[in-house]
């Protein structure tokens, strides 16, 4: 009889012992599961992330309208339609023509030292692509906007070299369109890119010609 209770304590024993066993893997098993969750980073949804790019991010150009020779060139096409439809002349002879000729001049020689002027300062003359420095140097001196000084006094010497009234009358458009469209919308960009920097320079030069 005392060797039968001794089995069974045993086996009962034995039985217990297994069950802590078992019970001590289950244990280890979750710790591991839950330190795996833990360590294993959650997957975003790419449109997520995408939506969220789109949202925030901004293109790093200025908001023109379009190229401003374009501008000109839609300017310029609307002048001589508006002259053929309505031939008006000057009068005065052969002055408005060589006046005209020295306006143009001007032109020229303003755009080609505005393009030098990017061209050292190593930054991209199109508004559709990031200005990387701020033009403070040469003609720039002098104005903010040489470029657009220049096109608009070219706009007028070919006007009064081609005897065109109808054509000058279309400058006054061509300003404010450079303007509204182009200017004020580089300004906000330099502003908000570029700080006080350009700021200080801002204050310093005047948007057309002159400094302050």
């Amino acid at each position: 009889m005392a060797d039968k209770k001794d089995d069974s304590k045993k086996e009962e024993k034995k039985k217990i012992t297994s069950k802590k066993k078992s019970a001590s893997k289950k244990n280890t098993t979750k710790k591991k599961s839950d330190i795996t969750s833990l360590n294993t980073p959650k997957k975003v949804k790419k449109d997520t992330i995408n939506t969220y790019k789109a949202n925030t991010d901004e293109a790093d150009v200025p908001e023109v309208i379009t190229l401003p020779p374009f501008i000109v060139l839609l300017y310029l096409i609307a002048g001589i339609i508006l002259n053929w439809m309505f031939p008006i002349s000057f009068g005065g002879g052969k002055f408005w023509g060589w006046l005209g000729f020295i306006l143009f001049a001007f032109c020229v020689i303003g755009l080609r030292c505005s393009f030098k002027g990017f061209k050292a300062a190593d930054t991209n003359l199109s508004p559709k692509e990031p200005t990387t420095a701020i033009v403070t140097d040469g003609v720039y001196r002098y104005s903010r906007n040489p470029i657009y000084v220049s096109m608009i006094i070219g706009f007028v010497g070919l006007s009064l070299m081609n005897d065109a009234l109808m054509m000058l009358l279309m400058v006054i458009p061509l300003f404010y369109t450079l303007a509204l469209g182009v200017i004020i919308p580089e300004e906000e960009y330099l502003a908000k890119k570029f700080g006080d920097e350009y700021l200080d320079y801002k204050n310093k030069v005047k948007r057309w010609i002159g400094s302050k």
